[in-house]
């Protein structure tokens, strides 16, 4: 037997036989009821350091290398059962393990501590994308590409959160069209062309719109791919548009890649500070306690307007 091989086994009798959360799990008397029944890893889905015993978020697998197998909602994890070694598979028991799944069809979420102030209480919110189920998957993979593959000038941003250099506000002004709901605020000052943070979502296509949401962006025209914060999403929700409150926009929307591990990149959509322009207008920036606005466009407006009547 192999160092690695013996390594490996400790690992998983030990995290197994001794971490509460993953006694609560042990296969006795049959899998629980609330648990997805096992399937097996085959080759080229096995990798030790893949391999998540407890709530890891430190690894996010690519389309090509999830295992199809549905993810449990609750806490993004889906259950496995390792079978028999075959070419070189380390041989490690029937132990059921965790194995870390969290990928665009699974919304990954901040614990009720850890989100931003302000945050509506019935509003997920999404450090990544949350992937329709309905979207085709040759669609969804055309989202993500090879870091290295990407132009050299291309920047590619981490998706963090919460996102400090901005404050949910409620909008107290009568006067305001967005009287009685939310508002974001810069929390710092923002230079010209800075990224202020990505607008996260449920990424979907035509086949699963809602045809009254406010809060659907495009991502992709040429293939229908738009992404709703109506239920679910980030501070970038409670952008408004400027008109009503600001004679000219300060921010807008702009196409970019996030950073997903293991050498790929995602295209998302993301919120930036105008930049100064020509005449230098802008060069201010976005003040701290300043609105950010951007402009939806007149076709929105337009079609809400059909909706509403």
């Amino acid at each position: 037997m192999t160092p690695f091989v013996t390594l490996a086994k400790i690992t998983v009798f030990f995290f197994w036989h001794h971490h509460p959360s993953c006694r609560q799990y042990q296969h006795s008397n049959g899998w629980p009821s609330t648990a997805q029944a096992p399937v097996e890893i085959t080759e080229s889905h096995w990798m030790i350091d893949r391999i998540c015993l407890y709530r890891s978020r430190s690894y996010r697998p690519s389309l090509e290398e999830t295992p199809p197998a549905p993810s449990k909602k609750d806490h993004n994890l889906a259950f496995f059962t390792v079978r028999p070694p075959e070419k070189g598979i380390p041989n490690i028991p029937q132990y059921q393990l965790y194995l870390n799944i969290e990928h665009a069809m699974a919304p990954t979420t901040t614990p009720q501590s850890a989100l931003p102030k302000g945050w509506p209480g019935k509003t997920l919110y999404l450090h990544a994308p949350s992937i329709s189920k309905q979207l085709n998957s040759d669609k969804s993979k055309t989202l993500v590409v090879p870091q290295k593959s990407l132009p050299l000038e291309t920047k590619v941003y981490k998706s963090t959160g919460p996102y400090t250099n901005v404050k949910i506000t409620p909008v107290s002004d009568p006067a305001h069209p967005a009287h009685g709901q939310h508002a974001l605020l810069a929390n710092q000052h923002l230079p010209p062309d800075s990224f202020i943070l990505p607008y996260m979502g449920y990424v979907h296509d035509q086949t699963d719109t809602d045809e009254h949401s406010n809060y659907d962006l495009s991502l992709d025209r040429d293939l229908g791919i738009a992404v709703d914060a109506t239920n679910m999403g980030n501070e970038a929700r409670f952008i408004n548009d400027y008109r009503g409150v600001s004679a000219h926009p300060n921010a807008e929307f702009r196409d970019i890649y996030c950073e997903i591990g293991r050498g790929a990149a995602e295209k998302r959509v993301g919120v930036f500070v105008l930049s100064a322009g020509k005449s230098g207008k802008r060069s201010k920036g976005i003040a701290k306690g300043q609105e950010i606005l951007v402009s939806y466009g007149k076709g929105f407006w337009t079609e809400r307007q059909t909706v509403e009547s």
